[in-house]
């Protein structure tokens, strides 16, 4: 997570601008991005991933970015509480492929008879159908002593600081009207194209997920509130040089 040249003051124009911190007082951050010997998305093909391959796609990859929050006691230096926020690119194909083999696995799917993995495969016929959608997938999780953090509204910021907001905003698992949960994941649906042009536009190095300010809900609906986008400082940059996959950059 880093900041780009697109700072709150810059994209405040024509939006609501905050200078929230990210890291909550208290909280020490680390960042769960080990260096992997011959990843799996490199030199195995996904129909032969193990349960830890598709753990190190899903959470290790360059496809999704993981931090890890503790709060430690000042009196006797333990951890007295945690949390974790997973950011993803749900919409790459290697991502939608990690998913699908862990439910393989999950299945005993390489186990099958024929008729049983023929119905399988009729079932999830469409799980790696490419998306006309960059899908964002978001998770939080946290301990009980904290519990989890808030969802968050979230945008694309280009490399000439245009926002892109999301078409859509999905939740996964929430219940809006309890904020102490352990858990909470939302789905972001964004754009491939702005104006004619593709997101992110060619020449761009980073794929830039920003966070904004907490979720609000309609309470008739339940359902995301529209608000403008206020920028929290918290952001996340995927390399596009890293997104390669089988030739071609996957987001």
């Amino acid at each position: 997570m880093r900041r780009n040249k697109c700072g709150s003051a810059t994209i405040a124009a024509g939006l609501l601008a905050a200078g929230l911190c990210f890291t909550p007082p208290g909280a020490t951050k680390t960042q769960a991005k080990d260096s992997l010997k011959d990843p799996a998305w490199i030199d195995k093909d996904w129909t032969q991933w193990t349960e830890k391959d598709c753990y190190n796609v899903l959470m290790k990859s360059p496809w999704s970015h993981v931090d890890n929050y503790a709060f430690e006691s000042h009196h006797k230096m333990v951890v007295s509480g945690s949390y974790m926020t997973l950011v993803q690119l749900r919409s790459a194909l290697p991502i939608r492929q990690a998913a699908l083999r862990r439910l393989q696995l999950d299945k005993r799917y390489d186990k099958m008879n024929a008729e049983k993995r023929r119905a399988f495969d009729q079932l999830h016929a469409h799980d790696l159908d490419p998306s006309d959608h960059i899908l964002v997938y978001i998770e939080n999780w946290g301990s009980a002593e904290e519990g989890a953090l808030r969802p968050r509204y979230t945008a694309l910021i280009l490399s000439d600081c245009r926002v892109v907001l999301p078409t859509k905003t999905k939740a996964v698992k929430y219940a809006p009207e309890s904020f102490s949960t352990l858990q909470n994941e939302y789905e972001y649906a964004f754009p491939r194209t702005i104006a004619g042009e593709p997101i992110p536009p060619s020449g761009d190095s980073f794929l830039i997920v920003d966070l904004g300010g907490f979720l609000v809900f309609d309470a008739k609906t339940h359902q995301v509130a529209l608000k403008s986008f206020r920028d929290s400082g918290q952001q996340y940059n995927f390399k596009i040089s890293d997104l390669m996959y089988k030739g071609k950059p996957e987001y």
